[in-house]
């Protein structure tokens, strides 16, 4: 098996270093990167990038700022025999806990899997997480009453299916760390009126619209370096992202899209759970139950994923 690991970066460089090394450093299958870049390209990355491409990396910068969306299906059609992707950010770190073999085993227990997501920790304070924290993001979506409802749901609230000894669960979002058979790719190519603003959620909406299964699993994690990424990313890097979301708003086109006037994340409607204070109680270190989960709060954290759990599924 050999991986192709899909990466746009832009105007992050020390970001884009600290992944390719750990990629480097801890990435446990065969790979081969495939680099877009629409940002300046210094003489430290011209010299990375012209190593990478002798050892056979793939290497495609544009002399325009160019939406993330179509830079990605433009590293797509240059894939050789890969029938995976993984498609992750320029500020995501590997590290021991980083496993691809668990997520290519998950794609292969079930030919509905179209996309297999990880587990993500914090490095830095953002998007309401803590440093060091687990970031809770997976759920179901749900349109009602015009509205798209996303669900957040945290880990230790599922029930797991097995597969080769890893555990998963099925969803309709999760991080954006993903391996994505070729096939949903062929068939579910990323929408290019969407420059940045919303593409994720769009794409996970697109692969569920075409009748392909989303699975997460906690047995395989990365960090998302904020951290780094605040202190990295150019003067010029969140004036130019404010200008191309405003000239391409991926908020109007989702809502054009899907048929809906709103969105709304869900993270404390519990529809069937004890209190907040409970809920956050069972559920305090992340990946598992806590000492102070009771049987019956785990009970009750489970019939709120069933709750939201398309008929489907």
């Amino acid at each position: 098996m050999k991986v192709a690991i899909l990466i746009k970066t832009f105007r992050r460089e020390a970001c884009l270093f600290n992944t390719l090394d750990s990629i480097a450093a801890f990435c446990d299958v065969p790979y081969r990167l495939y680099i877009g870049d629409d940002g300046p390209v210094s003489p430290e990355k011209r010299s990375r990038y012209d190593r990478l491409a002798s050892h056979g990396h793939i290497i495609k910068t544009f002399d325009e700022p160019t939406p993330v969306t179509t830079a990605r299906n433009a590293l797509i059609r240059l894939l050789d025999e890969e029938d995976v992707v993984l498609r992750i950010d320029d500020d995501f770190e590997f590290f021991e806990k980083t496993n691809l073999r668990a997520l290519k085993a998950i794609l292969d227990a079930d030919d509905e899997i179209g996309a297999v997501a990880d587990i993500e920790i914090q490095c830095g304070d953002g998007k309401g997480v803590k440093d060091g924290e687990y970031s809770q993001y997976q759920g179901f979506f749900e349109i009602r009453d015009g509205t798209l409802f996303k669900s957040v749901i945290p880990v230790p609230a599922w029930s797991w299916k097995i597969a080769d000894g890893y555990r998963y669960a099925y969803a309709d979002h999760t991080r954006n760390f993903l391996m994505i058979r070729r096939g949903c790719l062929d068939e579910c190519p990323w929408d290019e009126r969407i420059f940045v603003e919303r593409e994720h959620a769009d794409f996970l909406m697109t692969i569920k619209a075409a009748g392909w299964k989303l699975a997460f699993t906690p047995d395989c994690v990365h960090r998302h370096r904020d951290d780094l990424a605040l202190k990295s990313q150019s003067a010029g890097y969140l004036v130019q992202r404010r200008i191309d979301s405003k000239a391409h708003s991926g908020t109007d086109v989702m809502l054009e899209k899907w048929g809906v006037k709103k969105f709304r994340t869900v993270r404390d409607d519990f529809r069937t759970t004890p209190s907040r204070e409970q809920r956050m109680t069972a559920t305090r270190d992340g990946l598992e139950p806590a000492e102070g989960a009771t049987p019956s709060m785990m009970a009750e954290l489970r019939n709120y994923v069933e709750a939201w759990r398309p008929k489907r599924s």
